[in-house]
């Protein structure tokens, strides 16, 4: 029943049923583990690491705890923590692609993008068409200024994502940096129709001042700006409810 009542996202009453589970079999590591995420549902973050903790005391081997205790740790933005959980359910399983990738963002939001690209490959390797880890090995070489290598990881990215704004934005700027047009004409054609899709659902493509970089004509310019500007206006209204 608890369990039921989580899928359809009833944590409250979820988590009345585990806890009453819980008063009959205090070290069930499912229950401990169940309360866990009930509570980060319920964003009760301090309740959810203890009882994260209570399972992992019951089941130290647990990858499914010890990932789960890492994500808390990246919501909460400790990476430290993080990275050391992390690091905890990958010497369990050690061919867990997710995992990789999990500790590599936790490494990428603390500046330790060495660390980070060496995870996020070590992800693409173990699953070569996860292309969130090959994107994310692109950015990664990108914060340490090796073009090449990012090039190559977001031209893999787009392989799987061809007209995503990220990547193909990203992988624009590098070509530029590294002046490697030898593809200029097929990714801008790819960036164009990234700006309609874009821009049909009111999202724009780039930041206005960006726009040189991608060939956009006036025309495109104007409706790239105008998307942007009612991304900013709603968000500025969003922001005044709050005064």
């Amino acid at each position: 029943k608890g369990v039921q009542f989580f899928d359809q996202g009833r944590f409250h009453e979820a988590l009345s049923v585990f806890k009453g589970m819980e008063r009959e079999a205090p070290s069930d590591y499912e229950v401990l583990l169940n309360i866990a995420l009930c509570m980060e549902n319920l964003q009760d973050l301090v309740g959810a690491s203890k009882y994260y903790r209570k399972s992992i005391a019951v089941s130290p081997n647990s990858a499914v705890a010890w990932g789960a205790l890492g994500a808390l740790h990246s919501r909460k933005g400790d990476g430290e923590e993080a990275v050391k959980a992390y690091s905890k359910a990958i010497a369990i399983e050690p061919l867990n692609a997710e995992l990789f990738y999990n500790r590599g963002n936790a490494e990428q939001a603390r500046s330790g993008h060495a660390a980070a690209a060496k995870d996020f490959k070590k992800a693409a390797n173990l699953r070569p068409d996860y292309y969130q880890a090959w994107n994310n090995l692109g950015s990664a070489y990108m914060s340490m200024a090796e073009n090449k290598k990012a090039i190559d990881a977001l031209r893999k990215t787009l392989t799987f994502i061809p007209t995503h704004p990220i990547p193909l934005t990203n992988l624009v700027v590098m070509e530029n940096r590294q002046c490697d047009w030898s593809r200029r004409s097929k990714h801008i054609a790819l960036l164009k129709k990234a700006l309609y899709q874009e821009t049909s659902e009111g999202r724009a493509l780039v930041t206005p001042f960006h726009s040189f970089e991608f060939d956009l004509t006036p025309h495109e310019c104007k409706i790239n700006a105008l998307a942007w500007s009612q991304r900013v206006d709603e968000r500025v209204k969003h922001l005044a409810g709050f005064e």
